[in-house]
């Protein structure tokens, strides 16, 4: 199963039918039963909260500003390369508004020390040919998460993510198990209302995404962007996105940290399909 059925569904502001129809009160009101019990049995402070997913940064970007002679009169405005390349970045956000370094995956065979020049400090890079997650580089992942998590058994964390195959491994939740990670995953079709992650941060990701990559264009004029320039330019949109305040609102706006599983008003539901 390609990464990319699930996350080409983040690009249209519009909601989906399967999206609308599956986040319903029944549904929400499970996932927040289940986050509940988990928050009651293990006493997760925020710190100990975590969302986690992936986001895909592409080679392609269409340049907002265009740099030409004085007198020009015509100048295209041209996306650089027909086809992007892919790289995923796996990030994982807490309650109290700190973040993981990012988890890059990029389109290549074997994985290079260079791939990771330029990134945020602490990141970490592996290699798939599609530059898709998969379910032994998610495997992987989970030993760079408890790296800077510290979590134990005897001192756990509740991780919150999408239901996606790659994510429950038998391998990755064992893992989970033996090193004290409480997994609790996300209704299918809803990660769009009840990720935090998907609340506040991504959005404004994309949008300082697409301010570096401007930069960079004009910049290096002429030269196309590599997805080994993609560390950099996601270390600049990292900076400005995932700050505390927009990690903290996306918690706040799903209803996850503080709890409050009355967050949701009708309209949230299935009022909006009707007007």
């Amino acid at each position: 199963m390609h990464r990319h059925q699930r996350l080409s569904l983040r690009t249209p502001r519009s909601t989906s039918l399967s999206r609308a129809t599956a986040f319903n009160r029944v549904t929400v009101g499970e996932f927040f039963t289940n986050l509940k019990e988990v928050m009651t049995k293990h006493k997760f402070e925020p710190q100990s909260i975590f969302n986690i997913d992936e986001t895909g940064v592409t080679t392609v970007h269409v340049p907002g500003r265009i740099i030409a002679e004085k007198g020009s009169k015509e100048v295209s405005k041209v996306t650089l390369g027909e086809r992007g390349t892919l790289v995923t970045v796996c990030c994982a956000v807490s309650a109290i508004g700190s973040s993981v370094p990012p988890f890059f995956v990029f389109p290549r065979v074997r994985v290079k020390d260079t791939m990771t020049k330029g990134a945020p400090p602490g990141s970490k890079a592996v290699a798939y040919p599609s530059g898709w997650m998969t379910g032994d580089n998610f495997e992987i992942y989970w030993d760079h998460f408890m790296k800077f998590v510290k979590c134990t058994k005897e001192s756990p964390v509740l991780a919150i993510l999408d239901n996606h195959d790659s994510h429950i491994t038998p391998k990755g939740i064992q893992k989970c198990k033996d090193n004290g990670i409480i997994l609790l995953t996300l209704p299918p079709h809803t990660s769009h209302k009840l990720q935090p992650l998907d609340r506040s941060v991504f959005r404004p990701f994309k949008n300082s995404v697409d301010q570096a990559s401007d930069d960079f264009m004009v910049n290096n004029p002429g030269k196309p962007i590599a997805i080994y320039d993609i560390p950099e330019i996601v270390a600049k949109a990292f900076l400005k996105a995932f700050t505390p305040q927009n990690i903290t609102n996306g918690f706040l706006k799903t209803g996850i940290s503080p709890f409050n599983s009355d967050i949701f008003t009708d309209d949230d539901f299935m009022g909006k399909l009707c007007h």
